[in-house]
């Protein structure tokens, strides 16, 4: 999505194409993983790097409060790389 983004913008036709794509290939990890009878204990995070749109440098927030209050075992080890821990059990 982000190379298809660069080429025909973030609202181009390149860009919506590749979105269906990668949804598309979200979908069959999903559908493998239910399959695998492990949909109920797995997490499934879907992240990008940037933003195409005009942001607000001044803003700073962190995903504490979020990971906090969902229980995930997790650890930020800096540069904004959370790692993700397995559940004790």
């Amino acid at each position: 999505t982000d190379e298809a983004g660069h080429e025909s913008g973030p609202h181009g036709e390149l860009a919506r194409a590749a979105v269906r794509v990668s949804d598309a290939r979200i979908g069959e990890v999903l559908a493998a993983v239910e399959r695998a009878g492990a949909l109920e204990r797995t997490a499934v995070l879907v992240i990008g790097d940037h933003g195409m749109e005009q942001n607000d440098p001044d803003l700073s927030a962190t995903w504490d409060d979020e990971l906090a209050a969902s229980g995930v075992a997790h650890r930020e080890v800096g540069g904004g790389l959370i790692y993700l821990e397995d559940a004790p059990g």
